[in-house]
């Protein structure tokens, strides 16, 4: 054996004494009581990178987290990077700490880290919390699949699994967006705050099974993965649960992509339910190899008038173009081949009377590009108009999105709405109607039905 060597060090982001040893070509390492201080550019590391819309995680100003730590390795290779140490012991205890996340600072109250690694053991992580104001996070996790101690090998993923519980109590939604590059999704539908608790049951992508709880002021998400095949796995018997607000976030960058007929909602009377009642999600393939089946179920949405052919609807009611009601029937789709393919799902707009709007089709995220068909009937105008109640019917509307993700619903190029009005027998109605609105509307109608 060689002589030990004990190693002092004061860094500005370590500080302490290490004890260290040779045995042939195998390092023993025994640092007592050390201070690790850690940087902005370590915090920034466990998030997304930083955009210009995304400012990395850093460290407030008033924020001096300091770790202290015992580390016993026994048995490293000097010679062999790829072989574990014969074990080794990781105690860690955290102090209070303030990360900064765009403008937001979030406090983290004090926790102890305990990670060892013996042979013949799986590896433990354990982390305990103490509660308070702060966040707190727990965990008690069993990780097996490794390489023997003090061999070496590369670890196969497919033989990687995981036993335990990891829960987080309080948690800045900020936190979460920053790590997983969220920009703000996870905010915008949950709150400012979440907590969650995810427990393992032998899981990894070809076997066991992982149930995530998770829950915000405004919205929470519940189910059960399986990993099979190298895939994660959601089972019909056990489906994954989403009850979201709809958040304009949420709309914009979510919702208005499957389905253009949210583009125009403002709000809603309580949140959205997203089920997702069957998935196979293959990692690292791509989306194109992913298939799922869902269904959204919205309450009461309320469409802003606008200059979208729903928002045309709006505008014209009498009430002085306050939001229009509506409600959402069940929203039936499937995602296959990189594609999402929505069924026709019936808007009930609630004017005196009810107006049904069927829309559905294919969304291709690979392209990003959407071929929404929808058809409207005009009955929406005998609502409007008392004089048009009994002929409005005769008139459907076929409406198109072809194009980018985000392209309105229009009318159809192929559709004369003009000509199909008056041959309705109420294009003279129509043309006052919007001549009272914006004089000089009705003779540029009547110049698009060719009269």
């Amino acid at each position: 054996a060689g002589t030990p060597v004990s190693l002092a060090m004061n860094l500005p982001a370590v500080a302490g004494e290490a004890r260290m040893q040779m045995r042939g070509d195998r390092l023993d390492l025994d640092a007592r009581d050390l201070v690790l201080r850690p940087t902005d550019r370590m915090l920034a590391a466990l998030g997304r990178p930083a955009t210009a819309d995304r400012p990395a995680m850093r460290l407030a100003a008033d924020g001096s987290p300091v770790l202290r730590t015992n580390l016993r390795v026994t048995g490293l290779s000097t010679t062999d990077p790829a072989a574990w140490p014969e074990s080794f012991r990781l105690e860690a205890a955290a102090t209070p700490v303030r990360v900064q996340v765009g403008e937001t600072a979030v406090p983290l109250g004090p926790t102890r880290w305990t990670i060892t690694r013996e042979p013949g053991a799986p590896l433990a992580v354990r982390i305990t919390g103490e509660e308070g104001d702060a966040a707190t996070l727990e965990a008690d996790l069993r990780i097996t699949g490794l390489p023997e101690p003090g061999r070496s090998g590369r670890t196969d993923p497919a033989a990687l699994r995981i036993t335990g519980h990891l829960e987080a109590a309080d948690v800045a939604a900020a936190i979460c967006d920053a790590l997983l590059g969220a920009d703000d999704l996870v905010a915008a539908t949950m709150g400012a705050t979440v907590t969650a608790r995810i427990d393992a049951a032998d899981f990894g992508t070809h076997g066991g099974s992982l149930r995530l709880e998770a829950s915000g002021p405004t919205g929470r998400v519940d189910g059960t993965v399986r990993g099979e095949r190298g895939a994660l796995v959601v089972d019909p018997a056990v489906p994954l649960t989403a009850v979201l607000v709809v958040h304009p976030l949420v709309r914009d960058r979510v919702l208005s992509r499957i389905q253009p007929i949210f583009s125009g909602v403002s709000r809603s009377d309580g949140p959205l339910r997203v089920v997702i009642s069957s998935a196979f999600v293959p990692l690292g393939d791509g989306v194109s190899a992913a298939a799922a089946e869902f269904r959204a179920e919205p309450a009461t949405l309320w469409i802003e008038p606008g200059f979208d052919f729903l928002g045309l609807v709006a505008m014209f009611d009498r009430r002085g173009g306050r939001p229009l009601e509506a409600t959402l029937q069940p929203v039936q789709g499937r995602l296959a081949g990189g594609r999402i393919v929505t069924d026709a799902t019936r808007l009930v707009l609630s004017r005196g009377a009810s107006i049904d709007f069927a829309a559905g089709g294919v969304i291709d995220l690979e392209t990003r590009r959407t071929d929404i068909r929808a058809t409207m009937p005009l009955k929406w105008l005998g609502s409007v108009f008392r004089e048009a109640r009994e002929i409005a019917d005769s008139v459907t509307v076929p409406l198109l999105a072809r194009g980018p993700f985000g392209t309105p619903l229009e009318v159809d190029p192929s559709f004369d709405l003009g000509r199909a009005l008056l041959e309705a027998g109420i294009g003279g109605l129509l043309e006052r109607e919007l001549d009272r609105v914006v004089p000089g509307l009705g003779d540029l109608f009547r110049g698009l039905g060719g009269g």
